[in-house]
């Protein structure tokens, strides 16, 4: 079966529409109606998002567990996100989901996600892919794209990103500590 795509066009910079991806996901996800407590009749504690390669995304129930949603498999920020997925799965059932933010040339913002791997569901892949075909419209059509709508009204985030590390190491040469301390603020 093809992979599914969606793609939303925002007014907002890229790393804007990052950090409301990944930083802000708690504050953004439907976890009122999309989420593994919502499924057994309640609201979540809370949703971890550990913001590295091989993050793990946790929503923590009302009681205190741990549900592994996925993992980050790469993580380029501000650019894009690949994350294996597995709500209500073992990770070898895992779908994957891969996020790209970029500009478009008349300023806009897009963020194009692309969930792939349905055939591991095997009798089951169209009803999956049919559900999440729709329940991406709403969460990141609706959700997502109205918190970057109200963070793109508030001051410009800074993101440290490890390829302007990465350049700035080749150029400028390592701290004397090999440390780097500094904050990049990327602005698209």
């Amino acid at each position: 079966m093809s992979v599914l795509q969606k793609r939303i066009v925002l007014d907002c910079a890229p790393v804007v529409a990052f950090k409301v991806f990944t930083y802000d996901m708690a504050k953004w996800w439907p976890m009122d109606t999309h989420s593994i407590s919502a499924g057994n009749g309640k609201l979540p504690a809370n949703l971890i998002v550990e913001r590295k390669e091989d993050g793990r995304i946790l929503e923590i129930d009302n009681t205190g567990k741990a549900h592994l949603w996925g993992h980050f498999q790469i993580y380029q920020a501000p650019f894009r996100v690949l994350i294996a997925w597995h709500v209500n799965e073992l990770p070898s059932k895992s779908t994957y989901i891969d996020v790209v933010f970029g500009m478009e040339t008349n300023g806009k913002t897009v963020t194009a996600l692309t969930h792939s791997g349905w055939d591991i569901f095997g009798d089951q892949e169209e009803q999956k892919r049919s559900d999440y075909d729709s329940g991406w419209d709403y969460v990141l059509g609706e959700c997502y794209k109205n918190a970057c709508q109200a963070a793109s009204k508030e001051p410009m985030p800074v993101i440290e990103s490890k390829v302007n590390t990465l350049k700035r190491r080749k150029k400028f040469g390592r701290p004397n500590n090999g440390s780097v301390t500094d904050t990049v603020q990327l602005v698209h």
